[in-house]
């Protein structure tokens, strides 16, 4: 038979926003009509389904001037560009003798959109950006960097 057995199956999607319809007598976060989002995970079907059921860990609270595609963009990039700054670079730790700049490969694409604009608003620091076409140049320079290379 060419259809996968069941183990194999796999919803698409990674991250996602919507609303709780239910929760688990263990849930302490959430409440039913919660607006919510998250990232996905490799070890839980994906998101492209109607219903999800979800770790309340790895929930937060979509914010009220979000729509639901901004909210739903957010997850993976947003947490990739923040682990990287404040966890692995940290990057509002002064360096001796280094400038105080930071260069964001790929400012244009989704985890350096998200980069671009956690530096400027939670840090001092110059931000540099590459971006290879005109429309992108302009796009990093709204997001607040200081140079385009």
């Amino acid at each position: 038979s060419a259809a996968p057995e069941k183990e194999q199956w796999r919803v698409l999607g990674w991250d996602a926003a919507g609303t709780v319809v239910a929760v688990g007598a263990d849930v302490t976060d959430f409440s039913v009509g919660d607006e919510v989002f998250y990232a996905g995970a490799l070890n839980r079907s994906g998101t492209n389904a109607a219903f999800h059921l979800v770790d309340e860990r790895l929930v937060g609270r979509k914010a009220r001037s979000l729509n639901w595609a901004e909210a739903a963009a957010l997850p993976l990039t947003a947490l990739t560009a923040w682990e990287m700054l404040f966890d692995r670079l940290d990057i509002r730790r002064s360096v001796p003798g280094a400038a105080p700049a930071l260069l964001i490969i790929g400012g244009a694409g989704g985890v350096g959109s998200m980069a671009i604009q956690l530096a400027r608003a939670l840090t001092g620091l110059t931000v540099i950006a590459t971006a290879s076409r005109p429309e992108t140049q302009e796009w990093v320079t709204s997001l607040g960097a200081h140079y385009v290379v």
